[in-house]
């Protein structure tokens, strides 16, 4: 009732147009992390990837209509100093209809949101995927995009994305290369399948493999990517399982050294992450969560994405691990 009240107060102060459908979501998300970077241990208070979003729907007619969607990343932990308070994430219009939808926006990719279909530490708990899948810009939210998805067919779906003028990661080489990626999903009960493959039109392309499959309690997921300029690959597997409110999880990744940037010396890593998960009540979680990078001699891996940002990387070389602590609310 009180997120609708607001939601109500919300849309009273927008034109009279914009008042069909609108809904405020978002998640507030904060751990206590005690890390060692080989070099030096340290404790922090982390905002992980918290956000606040409007979006909403109208329909145009009685087979067409138009949504949208405006995200912000809120910073929890006081930090806005360092750009991430009120910092972009999902902005787009679209239509949508029998055909499928279109929309036009700042969006993350279909490789992305396959990768994170298989993360058991999603939403920036400290030991999630991206730590590796995200080394060559794999893991991105671009802007300037043109997306299609199109309506299931018997649980298969198929999505498209251009984005001009990104700049993606390491396979960037100026501002002027646009991204093309074309991806399929199929969910069907129990069995997840992601493929992708993406190309940038300074001559790098990728792929992505994801899959995951739940047998009672037990889900047992993996992925593999690879990625042409730097010529590595990186893959992983994991496993949870579920009893009542509580998950215990764990899984482990690698990936390969960078053959282009550096020569192909030693700069890969491996990360084994396991975690508790306790779900209070349907919308507020409480975790624990360790996680450790075997750095190779060169390799410069930290346990920090969009969250645990104050967890910098040691010398080249050197191991990291670390303790989280932490508490999710979602709205």
């Amino acid at each position: 009732m009180k997120k609708q009240l607001l939601a109500l107060a919300v849309a009273a102060a927008l034109p009279m147009g914009a008042q069909a459908g609108v809904t405020i979501y978002g998640h507030a998300h904060a751990s206590f992390d005690y890390t060692d970077n080989g070099d030096d241990t340290r404790a922090d208070v982390s905002s992980n990837s918290s956000r606040l979003g409007f979006k909403g729907t109208e329909d145009l007619s009685d087979s067409l209509k138009v949504f949208w969607k405006m995200e912000w990343q809120v910073s929890l932990s006081g930090d806005g100093a360092r750009g991430r308070d009120l910092a972009q994430r999902n902005r787009y219009v679209g239509l949508k209809g029998g055909w499928g939808s279109v929309l036009l926006g700042r969006n993350d990719t279909p490789t992305k949101k396959i990768g994170r279909k298989v993360d058991l530490f999603y939403s920036t708990q400290m030991g999630e995927n991206r730590i590796l899948t995200a080394a060559d810009g794999l893991d991105a939210r671009l802007d300037n995009v043109v997306q299609y998805d199109s309506p299931k067919f018997g649980g298969f779906s198929v999505h498209a994305l251009w984005s001009a003028h990104p700049t993606l990661g390491t396979t960037a080489v100026n501002n002027d290369s646009d991204v093309m990626e074309i991806a399929g999903m199929y969910s069907n009960g129990p069995l997840f399948l992601g493929a992708s493959y993406g190309s940038i039109d300074n001559g790098a392309d990728y792929y992505r493999l994801t899959g995951s499959v739940k047998m009672g309690g037990f889900r047992i997921v993996g992925l593999f990517q690879n990625q042409d300029v730097t010529e590595r690959d990186t893959w992983g597997l994991g496993a949870s399982y579920q009893f009542g409110n509580n998950v215990v999880k764990a899984h482990y990744y690698a990936i390969d050294s960078n053959a282009v940037t550096i020569g192909g010396l030693d700069d890969g890593a491996e990360q084994i992450s396991v975690g508790f998960d306790h779900k209070i009540n349907k919308r507020t979680m409480v975790y624990g969560t360790y996680a450790l990078i075997d750095n190779d001699s060169l390799g410069t891996f930290r346990l920090g994405r969009a969250g645990h940002d104050d967890v910098t990387a040691g010398a080249p070389g050197e191991d990291i691990s670390g303790l989280s602590l932490g508490l999710r609310y979602t709205f």
